[in-house]
């Protein structure tokens, strides 16, 4: 039914920008320069880009019955992505981060409102199995998945469904919420070169037997403006640089990854070799920092095929 099914995260990205963030109490009013409502959530901003490269996308997620839900869903199905089974919480909010921007760094406040709550009872497995690839994004932050994310990944392998994760940060800072018995899980895992490190360097995961790149999965190191790293078997295999030139400015890095992402499996599902979507998957991440917010210059397939040759 559908190339890519995209699981996880929908929220807003509220962008801030100014130059003076301090608040002062005691009803003290300031200016800010400007303010974006954007689209934000991995899995949210992942589905979208699928979408844009012509790949068939359903993203399952939940959000709150507010404006906001509303808005995500609006903005989600007019890039053509299937909505269907995005799942709406009745007397919650949807969550929001507050993104205040300092030149190409970020700090950010996030109210999670209904992201955590996502879990199996919410959408219907069988269609969303019904695809080539699944793709779970901001694992740690779906904590209703994680008691049933080795049953989804080990039903999708059964069913010959490819598989990839995107664990992001921890908050917590444990690494681990099942995490570690999902990874064999799948086909290829992404995080940047921080989660790469936490992930397969804390003690549990050697007592657990998961080895940085111990199998024949994918390990793809995200760089930022270094590019991306392949990894097979603990060994590296492919490097791709950050496709920008001088003279493209970079508004804001948000997204970027998920981005990279998208492009990366856009690249595998169209028969492309390990290098070429890895090259995919760096020039959508880059192409996305030159708009604000994660989707605000997601590149679409025209203009990919005007930089790569892309079978049909």
């Amino acid at each position: 039914m559908f190339d890519l099914t995209v699981i996880g995260d929908c929220n807003v990205d509220v962008l801030v920008r100014g130059r003076d963030y301090a608040l002062s109490f005691g009803q003290v009013e300031k200016y800010l320069d400007e303010t974006l409502t954007c689209v934000g959530g991995s899995a949210a901003i992942s589905a979208m880009q699928a979408a844009k490269l012509g790949l068939k996308t359903q993203l399952v997620s939940v959000v709150g019955d507010d404006l906001y839900g509303s808005w995500l869903v609006g903005q989600l199905t007019g890039a053509g992505v299937d909505c269907t089974q995005i799942a709406t919480r009745q007397g919650h909010s949807t969550g929001v981060t507050l993104c205040f921007l300092k030149g190409a760094d970020r700090a950010m406040l996030t109210a999670p409102g209904v992201v955590s709550s996502l879990a199996t009872r919410d959408f219907d497995l069988e269609r969303t199995l019904s695809c080539r690839h699944i793709h779970l994004g901001s694992y740690f932050l779906n904590e209703g998945l994680h008691p049933e994310a080795v049953n989804i990944f080990e039903t999708a392998r059964r069913l010959g469904v490819g598989r990839s994760i995107d664990p992001n940060w921890d908050p917590n800072n444990e690494w681990d919420s099942n995490l570690l018995r999902v990874l064999p899980m799948v086909d290829y895992i992404f995080a940047n070169s921080a989660e790469v490190h936490h992930i397969f360097n804390r003690g549990h995961s050697k007592e657990l037997g998961v080895e940085p790149f111990s199998s024949n999965q994918l390990v793809v190191e995200k760089r930022g403006d270094q590019g991306a790293t392949l990894f097979r078997r603990g060994k590296s295999q492919l490097t791709s640089n950050w496709p920008l030139t001088v003279g493209e400015e970079i508004q804001d890095s948000i997204g970027a990854g998920d981005c990279f992402n998208s492009g990366f499996i856009f690249g595998k599902l169209m028969n492309l070799s390990d290098e070429q979507s890895l090259e995919v998957g760096c020039i959508c991440g880059a192409r996305s920092t030159l708009g604000h917010g994660g989707t605000g210059a997601q590149i679409t397939l025209e203009q990919l095929e005007r930089l790569v040759e892309v079978p049909r």
